[in-house]
């Protein structure tokens, strides 16, 4: 019996990106065999036509389940709604935008099948965004690094692989203002980590 996948995404008015996201979901997940993905796709308050192409797809492949927000919320909150609705073996979250690239989560399975219970992805290059805005993120998990004893190290993504009982013990944590990296750092676990070039 193949092993079930729900991949989680946030889309906050994303409907440049959808189609093509869409499709390669679908090759990925014909190019694993051993396994049975489900996708929910969190519509996070968008405006445009997002939410439409969401239904659509929901309608066309019965792989695809939308859930539309009632505003925009962070996507801390938008990925805790869709690890609410997990139920398979294995659990990955990434944006939507193209910048966490579905392909990505092949290595994560390979991880994953080394008996890790989770799998993150940590970046090494981020070439299109502003040396402002990097120079302020690499302050950032230093602080946090420091302040954590060494638990969230530099560059680490929301984009990752949980195993089931590693995203169930992350959402019986019920912070109303989350963050799902330190959470996934706290909880524990045996964890691997991959690392990816970001696309613009």
């Amino acid at each position: 019996m193949p092993t079930t996948v729900d991949v989680i995404t946030s889309a906050y008015n994303e409907d440049d990106c959808l189609p093509e996201l869409f499709r390669r979901f679908n090759i990925m997940a014909s190019l694993e065999t051993d396994y049975y993905f489900s996708f929910i796709v969190i519509d996070n308050g968008s405006r445009d036509g997002t939410w439409n192409l969401i239904k659509e797809m929901q309608q066309k492949d019965l792989r695809y389940k939308g859930i539309k927000m009632t505003r925009n919320f962070t996507l801390d909150s938008a990925f805790t709604c869709g690890l609410d609705q997990a139920t398979s073996d294995v659990s990955i979250i990434m944006t939507s935008d193209l910048q966490d690239p579905p392909e990505a989560i092949h290595q994560l399975l390979r991880e994953y099948e080394k008996g890790f219970d989770q799998v993150i992805v940590k970046i090494t290059g981020r070439g299109t965004v502003p040396l402002i805005r990097r120079k302020l993120s690499g302050a950032f998990y230093r602080s946090a690094n420091f302040m954590t004893g060494g638990m969230l190290p530099e560059s680490v993504s929301d984009y990752r692989l949980m195993s089931k009982r590693c995203y169930e013990s992350i959402r019986s944590l019920r912070e109303s203002h989350r963050f799902l990296r330190g959470l996934g750092s706290w909880v524990g676990y045996k964890t691997s980590s991959i690392e990816i070039e970001r696309p613009p």
